[in-house]
């Protein structure tokens, strides 16, 4: 429909209240698109903080990190044996030093841990409970591979040198097994829903579910490169990043299930990935680096996306100067937290929108390290130092 305007003073004010209102009409709709396709360049109101740092302390970078399944304690685990034991508020329940300790793990609380180390006869495991008292060691030749605990804290397990693990029950008066495994293991993860362990090998590379009874559940062989392993939905997941080198070289992931089922694969060219997937396993979100060419000059750009479950791209963003480093993924809003380069904590929501900034963070975030809740995570950074966070 078209309005025509009044000759005469009358029409004169028509059509100026018509220039009035298309005027407001035009700068609405343009905040209304600018609030639907800001740029990563212009900072949303400020909001709370999503984050409470509730402890800080140096470090080396070679600290061994864990955060209780509960999300109620934190622990870490330095070069010289000293073992920490830290409550939600950041207050410490545990200091002990376990000389030669490598690997640890802990559960139900922080009522029991696991560790494994050298000593001049082979390797030692030990379990202990919250005030660092030995409820079992364990002796042998060779190395330890890998420790885990059950979450309720009732079965450890270690795998070591020569295809060998130790399942150690500990409901009443400690028990303990030595199984042969079918496939050498290395570091293992515990999985309540499949009451297996998820593994990683060497040679062959690869990884898999191995049965507490040693046999193998389902095992994936892997191509030259770089893998990192992590789970999700309390073990019923398996998400595997990877980075698979070459002239033009491949960054992705996979979902399986705890029962080997590949649920999808996405592979991109690309560098350096670093995946999360949400506590539902219904969200996957990828951040990699790729290389930019225009004629003879090239930079690297570092892109974030987020898929589904089955492998169905949602969103994906990038630019030269928004480099986002992956974290993880938080419920509200439902979407990616990232660490840019100039160390500030940003969220993208549901969309791939910027949804929230802040704080800034005292150095460059190396990764997180949290339970698959996010109530409490581990912020190790690029100089070596350690943030313990209450999220």
């Amino acid at each position: 429909m078209t309005l025509l305007a009044a000759a005469g003073p009358a029409g004169r004010v028509s059509s100026a209240l018509a220039v009035i209102l298309t005027a407001v009409t035009v700068a609405a709709g343009g905040a209304a698109w600018l609030v639907r396709n800001r740029p990563e360049s212009i900072a949303p109101p400020e909001r709370p903080r999503r984050v409470t740092p509730v402890l800080q302390r140096e470090g080396d970078g070679s600290e061994r990190l864990a955060i209780s399944p509960d999300g109620r304690t934190a622990a870490c685990l330095d070069s010289d044996g000293w073992f920490h034991l830290y409550r939600s508020d950041g207050s410490l329940a545990l200091r002990r030093q376990f000389r030669g300790a490598l690997l640890m793990d802990v559960a139900d609380a922080g009522r029991r841990a696991i560790l494994g180390g050298t000593g001049r006869g082979g390797w030692w495991v030990r379990i202990v409970d919250s005030r660092g008292n030995t409820i079992w060691r364990q002796t042998g030749g060779g190395s330890v591979k890998g420790v885990a605990i059950t979450p309720d804290g009732t079965s450890a397990f270690a795998t070591v040198e020569g295809s060998r693990m130790y399942v150690f029950d500990l409901r009443d008066s400690p028990r303990w097994r030595r199984i042969r495994t079918d496939i050498p293991p290395g570091p293992v993860r515990y999985s309540p829903v499949a009451d297996a362990l998820l593994t990683e090998t060497d040679e062959p590379p690869g990884f898999g579910m191995v049965g507490l009874d040693g046999r193998s559940r389902w095992w994936v062989r892997r191509g030259p490169g770089r893998l990192w392993l992590d789970t999700a939905a309390q073990g019923a997941l398996v998400l595997a990043t990877f980075e698979e080198p070459g002239i033009h070289p491949r960054a992705g992931f996979a979902l399986y299930t705890a029962m080997g089922r590949r649920l999808c694969e996405v592979s991109l060219e690309g560098l350096e990935p670093r995946a999360a997937v949400s506590a539902d396993g219904n969200r996957v979100a990828l951040s990699y680096r790729r290389k930019l060419v225009s004629r003879e000059k090239w930079v690297m750009e570092r892109r974030v996306g987020m898929w589904t479950g089955r492998g169905r791209r949602l969103w994906e963003v990038g630019g030269l100067f928004f480099k986002p480093v992956l974290a993880g993924l938080v419920e509200n809003p439902a979407g990616v937290v990232v660490a840019e380069d100039y160390t500030l904590l940003s969220a993208l929501d549901a969309g791939g929108r910027l949804a929230w900034r802040g704080p800034a963070l005292r150095d460059p975030l190396v990764y997180l390290v949290h339970d698959e809740s996010w109530r409490l995570a581990w912020a190790r950074y690029r100089d070596g130092s350690l943030d313990l966070w209450s999220l």
